[in-house]
């Protein structure tokens, strides 16, 4: 069975008002519209150390972040503004499946950037389609060792290592419910 095109159309009254018979074309665009939706509607969570961070490896930045609902994670991206003279930031996320408990890393091989990144440097890794990959030089993209979580998980936002004189990196992740 074809997919329907996601499309992203307005349906009007008088395509669905009463006593009125809806059409193969109506029905599309609905169709559309949903798939529209389930193929590019999802919501962010980001993490910002403004200013220089410079020598700092940091745990538990910005506190823990409780999943709302089961999630997949589509795209994670990083970005630093003023790179470091010297040295590799390193970001990580872990996951906490019971509180409490102890947390692993979302990655098998965590994000990094090197000095050698230029000035407004940034990285996007898409979970769904890796030819959309950005991956400049002094960058390294995260292979995910998950990307579903579930109800009750938490993150965690940790910087394992920073570039010497560098500031303003940005970490996110982009989801959807499943």
């Amino acid at each position: 069975m074809a997919e329907v095109t996601p499309s992203r159309e307005t349906v009007y009254t008088q395509e669905i008002s009463y006593k009125k018979a809806v059409t193969e074309n109506t029905w599309t665009k609905f169709g559309g519209a949903v798939n529209f939706i389930n193929q590019r509607h999802h919501e962010r969570k980001t993490w910002i150390l403004n200013g220089t961070y410079t020598a700092v490896a940091v745990t538990g930045l910005d506190g823990l972040w409780v999943v709302p609902f089961d999630m997949d994670i589509l795209y994670f991206a990083m970005g630093n503004v003023t790179a470091g003279t010297a040295g590799t930031t390193e970001a990580d996320i872990q996951r906490f499946t019971t509180p409490g408990g102890a947390g692993s890393s979302i990655f098998s091989t965590t994000p990094k950037m090197t000095s050698a990144a230029s000035n407004n440097s940034y990285m996007l890794k898409d979970v769904l389609v890796p030819a959309n990959d950005v991956n400049p030089v002094g960058t390294t993209l995260p292979v995910f060792s998950t990307t579903q979580l579930d109800q009750g998980d938490a993150l965690r936002f940790d910087l394992i290592q920073s570039m010497t004189d560098a500031a303003n990196v940005t970490v996110e992740i982009h989801y959807r419910p499943r």
